[in-house]
């Protein structure tokens, strides 16, 4: 309800065609299968799910570390009627909650670098010191819905 996912809203078609081979389908079956590894249930769950993500990744341009794959485990373990909804509820997460402008010293590092020197000055002056900017440790946590981790 709070994504507005319903058969009657059509912001978020899905043209369910068949897996293709695109340049970059070894990387999304990697990353792909990494998630895997990280999940808890039976083996052929497993397969029917990972090549749904994978249906529905095709759809868009990925990018490897885009924090994509990180919003997907939550929302593999729910169950989603078909794939068009699965990539509607995908894609609204995306759009409504994940910053846009995510590249190096974009908007969104600006302001967790300010809620950083709020919460923790001293943190924040050490980064600042070293030159360490909050897009090189914070890229895919932010892009992930704070779903990924913060690599230092």
């Amino acid at each position: 309800t709070c994504l507005d996912i319903n058969e009657t809203n059509t912001e978020y078609d899905y043209s369910d065609g068949d897996i293709v081979d695109l340049p970059e389908q070894n990387i999304i079956r990697d990353d792909i299968s990494r998630l895997a590894n990280t999940l808890q249930i039976n083996q052929d769950m497993i397969t029917l799910k990972t090549t749904d993500i994978e249906a529905v990744i095709i759809n868009e341009t990925y990018e490897k570390g885009n924090g994509w794959i990180e919003i997907f485990k939550p929302l593999i373990t729910l169950e989603y009627k078909s794939r068009a909804e699965l990539y509607a509820l995908f894609a609204s997460i995306r759009n409504r909650y994940i910053p846009r402008d995510c590249e190096a010293d974009g908007m969104p590092y600006h302001l967790f670098r300010l809620l950083l020197l709020y919460h923790d000055p001293e943190l924040c002056s050490f980064f600042d010191t070293r030159k360490i900017t909050p897009d090189l440790y914070a890229h895919i946590w932010i892009r992930s819905l704070y779903a990924g981790s913060c690599q230092l």
